[in-house]
């Protein structure tokens, strides 16, 4: 292990399998536009060799814990045990450099502002997949929303780049509807419009449009989207009455 300091924001550094130097310091310089204007705190920074033995050491470490992750991401963050977490291999097939470390600093700011177990609760006020849809898309709005604030919107519009090429053309799955709903915070965090085609989903538009409303109430100094999911919870599970089954296109033509 070794300690690495950004800012005021303390790295406790753990590798796992071979990884180089040069690598960590392709990491710390990506998580650095995120931690170098953060307040003080402490968080594990675990690097992998590959992406399998990242998974495998996740799975293991949640099974542990009592705990579900999905370890199958570029870069995972968890708060399993009440100090925040980064997972990052350092060689990822598929993705651009730029992307890479997009999604490093998106992940770091997850850190940022959900560094507590609290963030990861179940709330039994829905079903669990649809509570755990809504919990974790509200995340990844305020991470957005943080950056577009932060003077990070370089790393959105990478992350909107990469979400054009992997966001679903339909929804047939839950998945792609858990991907159609992440991948839209990256445009509704700052007001723009997701280039979707959701006319046909009237359901799926409202959520979309309390994205929008949500982060722009933040943006402009009111309460944090997270202390209004549970509205977005109840909008979900309308959702899922209304398409699940009966997918519908999603994607501009």
């Amino acid at each position: 292990m070794r300690l690495v300091k950004i800012g005021d924001v303390r790295l406790i550094v753990e590798l796992h399998g071979p990884v180089s130097w040069s690598r960590l310091e392709d990491v710390i310089s990506c998580l650095r536009s995120a931690y170098s204007s953060a307040g003080g705190g402490t968080v594990e920074l675990h690097l992998y060799s590959s992406v399998d033995l990242m998974q495998a050491t996740l799975e293991e470490r949640a099974s542990e814990e009592g705990v579900a992750v999905a370890a199958s991401f570029p870069a995972v963050f968890e708060a399993w045990t009440g100090l925040p977490a980064l997972h990052i291999p350092v060689e990822v097939v598929g993705l651009s450099s730029e992307e890479w470390c997009s999604m490093l600093v998106h992940e770091a700011i997850h850190s940022i502002l959900h560094d507590s177990i609290n963030y990861y609760l179940y709330e039994p006020i829905a079903d669990p997949l649809e509570y755990y849809i809504a919990a974790t898309s509200v995340k990844d709005l305020e991470v957005h929303a943080y950056m577009h604030k932060r003077g990070l919107a370089r790393h959105l519009v990478v992350l909107r780049g990469y979400w054009l090429r992997e966001i679903p053309h339909r929804v047939e799955t839950v998945e792609d509807l858990f991907n159609v709903l992440k991948a839209a915070t990256a445009w509704t965090c700052c007001g723009m419009e997701p280039p979707l085609n959701y006319s046909s989903i009237p359901a799926l538009r409202r959520l979309l449009h309390w994205q929008t409303d949500a982060a722009g109430a933040w943006l402009r100094g009111g309460d944090r989207p997270w202390a209004r999911r549970h509205e977005y919870v109840l909008l979900l599970s309308r959702l899922f009455e209304s398409i699940l089954p009966g997918p519908g296109s999603l994607r501009e033509r």
